[in-house]
């Protein structure tokens, strides 16, 4: 009983939900050249309006924008079904002030699962938490404070009635441009919360459990070097050298060209070493030089 009163009932019926109506769609009406145009317009609106928008803008100014590159990313994100802006920023601040503690709300040291999808229908009591986490610049961005105010009229629009609106393909675009492109939005975040506290290398930062690796780059629109971001979360990259895979660093730099993005944060390269060769010599801690060159562990 004490475990059922801990259960958010309404996301776990959503998640599930549209999981089975996604499943059923991939059964039922095998997916077509419209389907899968409209799913791909849609993973990539909402999709970037995550990680483009609600992360490295809102959550943490990593770079700053013009009024409609602000609204269409805020469209986009309100799309993903993943909550308004105010909402997910604050958990988000909360996940970068306490990371790895029971005060971290997707508690990557509870779990794969956990931290992956199972956090989201755990209700908790962040009162107290959310006193420490300051979001007065969201409230002061008009635009963010507008869709999180409207947030759930315009998350369903956007999400379903969108697809529904424009694509000829009705039953094509319910299930692929809607159904598909949410489920598959939902898992490229919630890797950021789990794959990437899981799998890789801790190059940049090893405080916490975020790591760098190029599978969750693939998997996440370019949030796949964690550690580095946790390391540097108000740089706009993700993806570190030119070559790293992280299609949202590409396209927030082509919006700088067009003047829709500007002042785009980034640390200078000495930092960026200086943080490397502090992990490594955090590494070798436990270790003490003989006078041999042999590294030896420390006697207790």
């Amino acid at each position: 009983m004490k475990l059922l009163k801990e259960v958010l009932w309404f996301p776990l019926s959503l998640v599930f939900i549209l999981h089975l109506i996604t499943i059923f769609g991939l059964i039922w009406f095998p997916i077509n050249k419209s389907g899968a145009l409209y799913f791909l317009i849609m993973y990539i609106f909402s999709g970037f309006g995550i990680t483009v928008g609600y992360h490295r803008l809102w959550s943490h100014r990593t770079y700053k924008a013009s009024w409609i590159w602000r609204l269409f990313w805020a469209l986009g994100g309100a799309a993903s079904l993943q909550g308004s802006i105010r909402w997910w920023c604050r958990l988000h601040r909360l996940h970068h002030s306490f990371s790895d503690s029971d005060i971290d709300p997707y508690g990557p040291n509870k779990g794969f699962w956990y931290s992956h999808i199972l956090w989201i229908f755990h209700k908790k009591d962040r009162k107290d938490a959310f006193t420490k986490i300051n979001i007065a610049d969201i409230e002061a961005d008009p635009i963010a404070r507008w869709q999180s105010n409207n947030y759930r009229w315009l998350s369903l629009f956007l999400a379903f009635g969108v697809p529904l609106i424009f694509g000829e393909d009705k039953i094509q675009a319910y299930f692929y441009g809607g159904c598909l492109a949410r489920v598959l939005v939902w898992h490229t975040t919630w890797f950021v919360n789990s794959l990437a506290h899981w799998l890789g290398d801790d190059e940049y930062a090893n405080e916490t459990s975020a790591k760098d690796h190029f599978l969750t780059a693939l998997l996440t629109l370019g949030e796949g070097n964690h550690g580095f971001h946790h390391a540097f979360p108000t740089s706009y990259k993700n993806g570190v050298r030119w070559y790293q895979y992280d299609p949202t660093k590409w396209l927030i730099e082509l919006g700088s060209i067009f003047g829709l993005c500007y002042e785009l944060s980034h640390p200078p390269e000495n930092e960026i070493q200086k943080a490397r060769f502090q992990v490594s010599e955090r590494k070798l801690r436990p270790f003490q030089i003989q006078s041999n060159g042999l590294f030896l562990p420390l006697s207790k």
